[in-house]
C-alpha cells in the first residue's frame, strides 16, 4: 500500500514538472519536444537565419482628397494558378518603412523556439481581436538569403499572422506575449507594444 501511494506521488511529481504554469492563468510551459530537436522543426530547419524586424507601414485606403491610413502588412504574397488553385510562389516584403531590425545568433534562435513550441494556451480558444495592426515580424531566411517563413505580430491587438499560415498554434495567451515583448526590448526595440490612443 505505501509502495502504491508512492508511485501515484511520484507520478503526480512529474506531471506538474512536465507541465510549469506560469504567472498568467491562460498559459502553460509544456516541453512538447527535446530542446535538440527545436531547431530541426518548420520553419527553423530550413533557416540559415533568423531576423527580428519592426517598422511602420501606412496604406492609404480613403481617395486622394479624403486619405484614410491604416496599419498594412509588410508583406506581399505573389501567387500562380495551378490546376484552377492559387499557389503561394514568393513573398515580397518592403523594407523602406523598417525602423529596426536584429539578427538571432543560434543560442537566440534555440530560445525563440522554446518560447514559440513550448508556452501554450491552456483554453482551447482565446478571445480574438477584431484587429490586426502588425508592427514587429520575425523573418526567416534560407542560405540563399530568401524568405522561407514569416511571422507577424500586433503587440496592440494581441494577433498573428503565419506566411505561410499553419505551421504553429495562432492561438497566443498573455503569457507568451510578454515573453515576445521581453524577447524584442532585450534586444533595443522600445516601439509600438501598446495600442495607440
Amino acid at each position: 500500500m505505501r509502495l502504491l501511494l508512492l508511485l501515484i506521488i511520484q507520478c503526480l511529481v512529474v506531471i506538474v514538472s512536465a507541465q510549469k504554469t506560469s504567472p498568467q492563468s491562460d498559459c502553460v510551459f509544456k516541453q512538447t519536444m527535446p530542446p535538440e530537436r527545436l531547431l530541426s522543426a518548420y520553419p527553423f530547419q530550413g533557416a540559415a537565419g533568423v531576423r527580428l524586424v519592426s517598422y511602420e507601414k501606412l496604406e492609404n485606403t480613403g481617395t486622394e482628397k479624403y486619405k484614410i491610413f491604416r496599419i498594412a502588412s509588410l508583406i506581399k504574397e505573389f501567387h500562380t494558378v495551378r490546376n484552377g488553385e492559387f499557389h503561394l510562389d514568393s513573398l515580397r516584403i518592403d523594407t523602406t518603412d523598417w525602423r529596426r531590425t536584429y539578427w538571432l545568433n543560434p543560442t537566440e534562435q534555440l530560445n525563440l523556439a522554446k518560447l514559440l513550441f513550448y508556452i501554450t494556451p491552456t483554453k482551447k480558444k482565446i478571445t480574438e481581436v477584431p484587429c490586426f495592426e502588425p508592427k514587429h515580424a520575425i523573418l526567416f531566411y534560407d542560405a540563399n538569403g530568401k524568405i522561407i517563413s514569416i511571422l507577424e505580430l500586433s503587440f496592440a491587438c494581441k494577433a498573428i499572422k503565419l506566411h505561410p499560415s499553419g505551421w504553429m498554434n495562432e492561438q497566443f495567451c498573455s503569457g507568451k506575449w510578454k515573453e515576445l515583448e521581453k524577447l524584442f526590448r532585450q534586444f533595443g526595440f522600445s516601439e509600438w507594444f501598446e495600442a495607440e490612443e
